[in-house]
């Protein structure tokens, strides 16, 4: 507050080992693919309608470093989730989607290569369906941090939201 950051919401921390689990996800997988090298460009787009703010060297530094995956319909991209070694494991996020349907599939998208390994994901509190699902799969909700911003909270432009953070710095 000093530094004149305004508390603007919770953020979750769920992390444990996955174990098998089984798809809850009702949303199709064929809609969901592994992001390629000419997609950047797009998440990037999706990020910053989320966010109301670019930021491409993040991108550029998550480009060589995670993988990804993009849920698109109809040649619309919806949302997407990267995943990438963190710690003593994995860290899912971002994760940006249209809805908690599509937060759910795109997560479990990356959790069916990290079964049995060490996963992380963060999330706002209000991200009830994801954080139910994130629970039922062995994610155990382990601390809160409070999110806060300088100035004032900005506006999304687009249907995209924040559903996951890259970390809570």
């Amino acid at each position: 507050r000093s530094l004149g950051l305004a508390p603007v919401g919770t953020i979750v921390q769920h992390q444990g080992t996955v174990e098998s689990f089984q798809r809850v996800s009702n949303l199709e997988r064929r809609y969901i693919r592994t992001v390629g090298e000419d997609d950047w460009a797009t998440l990037v787009r999706l990020d910053e309608a989320a966010h109301d703010v670019s930021r491409g060297n993040l991108f550029a530094a998550l480009e060589r470093c995670a993988t990804g995956v993009i849920c698109e319909r109809d040649g619309e991209p919806l949302g997407f989730a990267l995943s990438r070694r963190f710690g003593h494991g994995h860290v899912i996020g971002p994760i940006i989607a249209e809805t908690d349907a599509i937060a759910i599939a795109l997560v479990e998208s990356h959790l069916w290569t990290l079964e049995h390994k060490f996963v992380r994901v963060d999330v706002p509190l209000e991200a009830l369906q994801l954080r139910a699902f994130l629970e039922c799969v062995g994610l155990s909700p382990v601390g809160r941090v409070t999110a806060m911003v300088r100035g004032q909270l900005r506006s999304r432009a687009g249907p995209r939201r924040v559903a996951g953070l890259v970390s809570q710095a």
